[in-house]
């Protein structure tokens, strides 16, 4: 794990809904050299326009959610590199705040 942990504000903290909004990233390049991310949990209007453009533009898609989620300085290290971008995507997606339903007859 990355020695160097990043670190947000208290303010940007309090701000994205407190800690229990964030999570840390671990993404790996092309020289297996550790990047760490902090990233947000998608909220509901980040959902939606990574959700409208899905299937019509997919990169605009994943663009979306690494333009919204991603709350460390390295984004543009993210946006630069294809392997980190698409970890990072996927990382993001499994953090998609998701619960359950029973489906019964009527």
């Amino acid at each position: 794990m990355s020695k160097n942990k990043k670190e947000l504000s208290t303010e940007t903290i309090e701000k994205l809904g407190g800690e229990k909004n964030l999570r840390r990233l671990i993404l790996k390049d092309e020289n297996d050299q550790e990047v760490e991310v902090i990233v947000s949990v998608p909220d509901r209007v980040t959902i939606g326009e990574y959700l409208k453009f899905a299937n019509s533009n997919p990169l605009k898609s994943q663009e979306i959610l690494i333009n919204n989620c991603v709350k460390s300085e390295n984004k543009e290290l993210i946006k630069s590199d294809d392997r980190l971008f698409f970890s990072c995507v996927s990382g993001i997606s499994e953090i998609i705040p998701l619960g359950s339903a029973k489906v019964e007859k009527y």
